[in-house]
Order: C-alpha cells, then sequence, then structure tokens
C-alpha cells in the first residue's frame, strides 16, 4: 500500500515539472526539513522533462540519503487523485509565476495546506489555505529554461512554513476546505 509507512510528514508536489516549477528547489528544501522531521516522505506525482529530471537526478546523486524519503509515482488516475490528496500533509507549489494551476485548487479542496511563492495566479488561489512566501518578484526578463538564472527559493522561509504547518495541521487542513 503507498502510505503503509511510518512517515511522521508527508509532502507533495504534482504537476508537468518544468525548470520554472522548481521541483529541484523543493528537494533542497527536502534535505533541510529531515533535520527536523527525519520521517519525512516526498511524493512527486506528474512528470519530468528532460532538464528536470537530469537535475533531479544529480541532486540525488549529490545526496543519496534523499533517495528512501522520495517517492516518485508519475501519472495517477484522476479519480484516485482526492483520496491521495487527502492523505498528504502539505502540498509544496514553488512555482514560478503560475497562473492558475489545477493541482493547487484540488489539493485546497481536500483539505491539504499549500505552501507557495507571492508571485503568478496562486497567492489568490491559496489564501489562508496555507503559506504564501513573499518573494521578489521583478517584471524583468527570467529566462524560464535556465536554472542558473532562475529566482531560487528562501529556504529558510519555506522551511519555517512547513514546520509551522506541520504543528497546526489540523488547523492549516480546516482552513484549507473553508478556503475551497
Amino acid at each position: 500500500p503507498l502510505f503503509d509507512d511510518d512517515s511522521e510528514l508527508r509532502i507533495f508536489s504534482s504537476g508537468s515539472f518544468r525548470i520554472h516549477k522548481r521541483l529541484q528547489e523543493s528537494i533542497k528544501l527536502l534535505n533541510l526539513i529531515q533535520k527536523y522531521i527525519p520521517k519525512t516522505k516526498f511524493y512527486i506525482l506528474g512528470s519530468l522533462d528532460t532538464q528536470t529530471s537530469l537535475l533531479v537526478k544529480k541532486l540525488l546523486l549529490k545526496n543519496p540519503h534523499l533517495r528512501d524519503h522520495i517517492i516518485f509515482l508519475g501519472h495517477i488516475n484522476f479519480d484516485d487523485l482526492p483520496s491521495f490528496y487527502a492523505n498528504m500533509d502539505i502540498m509544496l507549489h514553488p512555482s514560478w509565476t503560475d497562473s492558475c494551476p489545477n493541482v493547487v485548487v484540488e489539493s485546497i479542496a481536500c483539505g491539504t495546506p499549500v505552501i507557495c511563492p507571492s508571485i503568478g495566479g496562486t497567492p489568490e488561489i491559496v489564501g489562508d489555505g496555507g503559506i504564501i512566501i513573499d518573494e521578489i518578484f521583478s517584471f524583468g526578463f527570467y529566462e524560464y529554461y535556465s536554472y542558473e538564472k532562475l529566482p531560487k527559493i528562501n529556504y529558510a522561509k519555506y522551511l519555517e512554513a512547513v514546520l509551522k504547518i506541520h504543528e497546526s495541521r489540523d488547523f492549516y487542513s480546516s482552513k484549507a476546505r473553508k478556503r475551497a
């Protein structure tokens, strides 16, 4: 069974992952989270483009201890998503400038709080159904497919948000359901 484990914290990200979705940043964040909550599992739903896949593989080569804490699920049947989301504690969605991600709406509707940046349309969806991380955004040109030039997440702020939701999971879950 998928959730037959002793996880203390279940985090997930979902989507068609390209560099600007910053999955690689979520994996780096997992390394920090584990210092506070060692029994954390990170579930990844969806597909990875070639560039993201290569970055993730490099990260896992440098951090082999993370392999036991990351579960790549690929595509999940649409009818199974509500049950999956409801069994998660937090959705990480650090995507740079998403306009209206369905996965965020679905997560909140299932009572799973979302952590996202303050850019794009995602903060309007999340509202108080999670934690929005302030990120500096300028209307300059960004190379969305260049990992080196794409803004990195503020690991300390994201870690603080994860720990805050973890400490008050029922409170944030209730807020997420009400937001939906």
